[in-house]
């Protein structure tokens, strides 16, 4: 699936905001809500403080800002709405396509409910300022270093900032696709640095140089050999990466683009707004509509600096055929709720995008196709079972074997760059397949959630590598309705139900839905499709970027988004068979 994390959109980039829109006060309050309130969002990763400052304004309305004050400090992201209704605080934070609704626990004195980001977490807020952190001098900036496993280099990338509450630092290790893990114990006693990564189980003691420039030292991770890493400290005001993305369309386009909006009449409370855009002779068109893989994204599918749709979209366009590409339920500006949607839910997006499509007299009505990546490779087929409206479809690096078979084969793909051996990975994965065999066959969230902690003993979770402490989450993050509906999809199964003109194709060096297998199961599940293609493309990842390992560590510093072969390849397919006359 799809490789940046929701968890960073959660803070990160948001740098410039618009202000807040502040919402009406109920006139009975549980509590005194004005002032500063802090909460813990915990996350696989570790946890994240928060504080909250609650305003009234003259008119006795509230405003309020956040800030995540281990990940960027500092930095005050304006809630949209912050509301009392009765026993229930309410919050809105748009920039984040994010909400929070808490009940008021008068017992303890604390707000206690959930954050809906892309996913649910629990999440507590308390009066008062967040927990101080001890200060740890002259080490703030960002350092970076490598990591040799298995005869494969491994980025570090090192965080620390210092700010009132303290010092704090996360760690990104870009090559696994880990941004923000939480590092603890951050300590500097002369030239001796130190520090423990309690979700990987590691614990670095290094020396500084004379400069401070530079400190190395040994790393050191239960299970796995000793190894020495360095790490270099960023040069003062270096900022972020400039790298250019010239595929990225910029106007003007020669062609017309058009704001659009579409109800979901299957559910309610669900408005998607997208981008259409349209060739300027022809009419009417061939369209797609570009479904997005996994976690919240926008109509761009942006991730990483880059914009795969919109430039997808711009190379469709300019050779003949409309595009329609949209945000997903509840992301920038849709409505809806992305947190708790299922593959399926997604699906009856895709044809509600589909039903918007045939009512307008410029799109053929004939020649709607969907155009699916990673899990929108699932969408796409679910969306096109006994739905004639769809004519085409184009999976792009979708699934063809089970989702547990996927999962595991990405565990083993990072594990052994992680450093875990071969064979501890192998014997680990009876163990993995019979949890998401019990996941995928439970038949309620709660029943999957005894299933697994049934299953996660705590020799389980040391055979799988996992910190113990993290087992509450873990347990949550893997019966999530999202995973429980991907683990019974049947690719092999839909597909065989697909008899509309097929294209799919992956890269050799996609490292997340591995080509070879994949490819392999879709091909036998479409040969009695007449006109289904199949193929592999070289040297492409799986972002459909000319790769060299196919890394998620490369992607953003790839300096293409989309391979020419690969927008080649789907235009012409689709014109061969729909262009306009």
């Amino acid at each position: 699936m799809n490789a940046h994390s929701w968890m960073a959109q959660l803070f990160f980039a948001l740098l410039t905001l618009s202000s807040a829109t502040p919402s009406a006060a109920s006139a009975i309050e549980p509590v005194a809500i004005t002032g500063t309130w802090n909460g813990s969002l915990h996350l696989p990763t570790g946890a994240l403080a928060l504080e909250l400052v609650v305003r009234r304004n003259a008119d006795e309305s509230l405003s309020a800002t956040l800030e995540s004050i281990d990940q960027a400090p500092g930095q005050l992201i304006p809630v949209s709405r912050v509301q009392i209704e009765g026993a229930r605080l309410k919050i809105e934070i748009n920039a984040l396509s994010a909400t929070y609704d808490g009940k008021w626990q008068a017992a303890d004195g604390s707000w206690v409910g959930n954050w809906s980001q892309g996913q649910e977490l629990p999440l507590t807020f308390k009066k008062g300022p967040a927990a101080a952190l001890p200060t740890v001098a002259g080490l703030d900036g960002i350092w970076r270093g490598a990591l040799t496993r298995n005869g494969v280099q491994l980025r570090l990338i090192l965080h620390i900032v210092s700010a009132t509450r303290g010092t704090a630092a996360l760690l990104d290790s870009p090559d696994v696709g880990a941004t923000g893990l939480q590092v603890s114990d951050l300590m500097r006693t002369g030239e001796q640095v130190s520090f423990r990564v309690p979700m990987a189980q590691v614990h670095f003691v290094g020396k500084l140089d004379e400069g401070v420039s530079r400190f190395v030292g040994s790393w050191q991770r239960e299970g796995q050999p000793e190894a020495t890493v360095a790490f270099a400290r960023d040069a003062p005001n270096a900022g972020a990466s400039t790298q250019p993305r010239p595929q990225t369309p910029i106007a003007p386009f020669d062609y017309e683009q058009e704001e659009i909006r579409f109800e979901n009449p299957e559910v309610g409370g669900v408005t998607l707004s997208g981008t259409l855009t349209l060739p300027k002779r022809g009419a009417p068109f061939a369209a797609a509509i570009l479904l997005s893989g996994s976690g919240p994204q926008d109509r761009d599918e942006s991730l990483f600096g880059h914009k795969p749709f919109a430039v997808l979209a711009d190379h469709l366009t300019r050779h003949g055929i409309a595009v329609l590409r949209y945000d997903d339920r509840g992301i920038a500006k849709s409505t809806g709720k992305f947190a708790g949607a299922t593959s399926l839910d997604f699906a009856s997006d895709a044809r509600a995008a589909v039903a918007y499509l045939a009512t307008r007299d410029d799109i053929n009505p004939r020649a709607i196709g969907l155009i699916g990546h990673s899990e929108g490779g699932v969408v796409a087929p679910l969306a096109a079972i006994g739905n004639e409206a769809i004519a085409y479809l184009v999976l792009l690096a979708a699934p063809g074997t089970n989702m547990s078979e996927i999962l595991i084969s990405q565990r083993r793909l990072m594990g052994v760059m992680q450093g875990i051996s071969e064979q501890k990975l192998k014997d680990s994965e009876p163990l993995l397949a019979e949890i998401y065999a019990q996941i995928a066959s439970a038949p309620t969230r709660a029943e999957a959630r005894r299933r697994v902690k049934k299953l996660l003993t705590a020799e389980a979770l040391t055979e799988l590598e996992l910190e113990k402490s993290g087992r509450a989450s873990v347990i949550d993050q893997l019966t999530r309705d999202w995973l429980r509906e991907l683990l019974r999809y049947d690719a092999v199964a839909t597909l065989r139900k697909i008899n509309i003109p097929l294209l799919a194709i992956n890269g050799s060096l996609d490292r997340q839905v591995p080509a070879t297998e994949n490819l392999a199961a879709i091909e036998r599940a479409v040969r009695d499709n007449p006109d289904a293609t199949v193929q592999l493309m070289p040297g492409l990842n799986h972002l459909f970027q000319t790769a060299t390992t196919g890394a998620m560590g490369e992607y953003p510093d790839i300096a293409e988004t989309f391979a020419p072969a690969a927008l080649e390849l789907i235009t012409d397919w689709i014109n061969a068979r729909f262009a306009s006359h």
